[in-house]
C-alpha cells in the first residue's frame, strides 16, 4: 500500500492487518483523488480509518491536517506508526472510538473533506452523513451493490463510480 502523489509519493504505508480491517486499492485511492483533485490547505477526516491511508495520502497531496477515527486498537497503533514513518505526527489527530456522533463532537476543527470506508457490511450511511460535521464535500467507499439516494440532509449526490467491487459516492455540501 503506497502513496501515489506527493511529498511522500512511493512511501509504503504500515497495514493493519486484522479480519475487520480491508485496504483501499491503489486505483480505487487515485480514483478518489482525481475526483476531488486538489485538498491542499485542508483539513480532512478519514472515517473508519484503518491504516489512514486516506488521510496520509491527502497530506502528501498538501492537506494541513488529517483527524482519524477508528474503534481498532491495532488501527490508531498502525496510524501512530504509519505518522512516524513519514515524520508527519503535527499533522495528525486520532480518535480511538466508535464512530457515533460524541466522537464528531470532539473534533474542533472545521473539516474541508471527509473519506468515508466503513467494513462492507455497514449500512447506516444516511444515518452517518446526519451527525459528522458539515464539510465541503463526502466521499464514500462501499461495495458495487451499495446504493445511495441523491441527497442526504445537507449533502447532494455529484458523482458515483464503481471500480471493480467497489463504489465511491462524492457528496457535496448543498
Amino acid at each position: 500500500m503506497r502513496i501515489t502523489t506527493g511529498l511522500y509519493k512511493g512511501r509504503l504505508l504500515k497495514r493493519v492487518g486484522t479480519i475487520e480491517t480491508r485496504e483501499t486499492a491503489s486505483i480505487v485511492k487515485q480514483a478518489v483523488f482525481n475526483i476531488l483533485f486538489d485538498v491542499s490547505d485542508h483539513i480532512v477526516l478519514d472515517v473508519f480509518a484503518g491504516s489512514g491511508q486516506y488521510g496520509f495520502e491527502a497530506i502528501s497531496r498538501g492537506a494541513k491536517k488529517a483527524i482519524f477515527i477508528d474503534y481498532q486498537k491495532e488501527a490508531t497503533m498502525t496510524i501512530l506508526d504509519n505518522a512516524s514513518m513519514l515524520q508527519c505526527q503535527q499533522q495528525v489527530e486520532i480518535f480511538e472510538q466508535p464512530v457515533t456522533q460524541k466522537v464528531f463532537h470532539m473534533i474542533q476543527d472545521p473539516i474541508d473533506t471527509i473519506f468515508v470506508d466503513p467494513p462492507y457490511d455497514y449500512q447506516d450511511y444516511e444515518k452517518l452523513l446526519y451527525i459528522m460535521p458539515q464539510a465541503k464535500q463526502v466521499i464514500i467507499e462501499t461495495q458495487k451493490k451499495t446504493q445511495l439516494k441523491n441527497v442526504i440532509g445537507s449533502y447532494q449526490k455529484v458523482k458515483e463510480k464503481a471500480y471493480g467491487i467497489k463504489k465511491i459516492f462524492l457528496y457535496e455540501s448543498l
